[in-house]
């Protein structure tokens, strides 16, 4: 908790300072540059943990996160891109471990595609049903219970939903 406020006064007084060195003419492109971020960090962790499941123990806990819980995809040149993060399972399993050192494994969820492809699906919802609902059904045998979105794959490709909606 204490690292999240720390980044938060960073973040507004970096802010501060350019409004103080520059006006309040630059407020907007603080605005949007915070808006941005938040928006894509959103967009990430949407893509990273879609549909995966942690299940609930007779106690009432959810298991811990292990590397299956979040989607993977290695390709070279957004890896670079995003130092590593896209090997987003090695991170679960060893939070500590530098992005840059994050290692791939090749029997785990994997994203079809480099996060640029991908922040276009997910700002398309019906094409991003469309694509991931089948890996993430294929991803878990075709056992819905163990997805955390209700899957409807009636024919194949249409009529696929997270559980907040309806089939279309």
């Amino acid at each position: 908790m204490r690292l999240i406020l720390a980044a938060t006064d960073e973040a507004l007084a970096v802010a501060g300072g350019l409004i103080v060195l520059f006006g309040w003419k630059v407020a907007p492109f603080i605005f949007a540059h915070h808006f941005i971020g938040w928006f894509q960090l959103s967009q990430v962790n949407y893509m990273e943990h879609y549909g995966l499941l942690r299940q609930k123990g007779p106690n009432g806990r959810y298991q811990r996160v292990e590397p299956r819980h979040s989607w993977n995809t290695n390709h070279i040149l957004s890896n670079l891109m995003t130092f590593h993060i896209q090997r987003h399972s090695d991170h679960h399993a060893n939070p500590m471990r530098s992005y840059q050192a994050l290692r791939n494994f090749d029997d785990l969820p994997s994203l079809p595609s480099g996060y640029p492809a991908m922040f276009v699906l997910t700002a398309i919802p019906p094409l991003w049903f469309r694509v991931m609902n089948p890996k993430a059904l294929a991803w878990a045998g075709g056992d819905t219970t163990k997805l955390h979105t209700k899957l409807h794959v009636a024919d194949g490709s249409a009529g696929m939903s997270p559980v907040s909606q309806t089939p279309s």
